[in-house]
């Protein structure tokens, strides 16, 4: 005979164990052959039957009430906020890292007498601005939204041509070698 009970899920095992999903309902861990997706998810709300074998708790069915707010990832104590700061902090290391590359290549110029506390400012305001639009892709995934566009990068970078032969690599001679220019 099957016991039938509304319930909360807290938390969804990443891999079965021993045959079995585990899910954390009440503070206890029930197990199930099945995985029940897009039923048994973090924080939705459900209908399950469930029997007990000895001390386990054995789900044998599962109906979805109400799905529950969307798990980002991480967390655990800090009830997702940890995934949110680890994106954030990618987030910012890519816009320092970028920022870096724009300077080193000149590709961020300074306004004409721009004094040094002035170039700081610059910079971290850049920082800041791709910290945010990184974050917020991330987030979005705008990246992939538009999948005809990313289908169509994939295809031209198929065709470019990477071969160094045909001189046509932006190569202006200069390969740093400073001896080049002896013979």
């Amino acid at each position: 005979m099957s016991t039938i009970k509304k319930v909360t899920i807290e938390a969804v095992s990443r891999e079965k164990n021993y045959g079995y999903w585990g899910f954390k309902i009440d503070g206890d861990w029930y197990n199930a052959k099945k995985r029940y997706e897009d039923i048994l998810e973090r924080n939705n709300k459900v209908k399950i039957a469930y029997k007990k074998d000895g001390k386990k708790k054995i789900i044998v069915g599962a109906k979805l009430i109400e799905k529950g707010k969307a798990y980002s990832g991480g967390g655990g104590k800090k009830d997702g906020k940890l995934g949110k700061m680890i994106q954030y902090q990618h987030s910012q290391e890519m816009g320092i890292i970028v920022t870096s590359l724009l300077i080193r290549e000149g590709a961020f110029k300074w306004p004409a007498k721009t004094k040094a506390g002035d170039i700081e400012t610059l910079i971290f305001a850049k920082i800041d601005e791709l910290t945010a639009t990184y974050y917020n892709d991330i987030e979005s995934l705008r990246a992939l939204d538009d999948e005809d566009a990313v289908d169509k990068d994939l295809d031209d970078e198929d065709e470019e041509d990477l071969d160094d032969d045909d001189g046509d690599d932006g190569d202006d001679g200069d390969d740093g070698d400073p001896f080049d220019d002896d013979d």
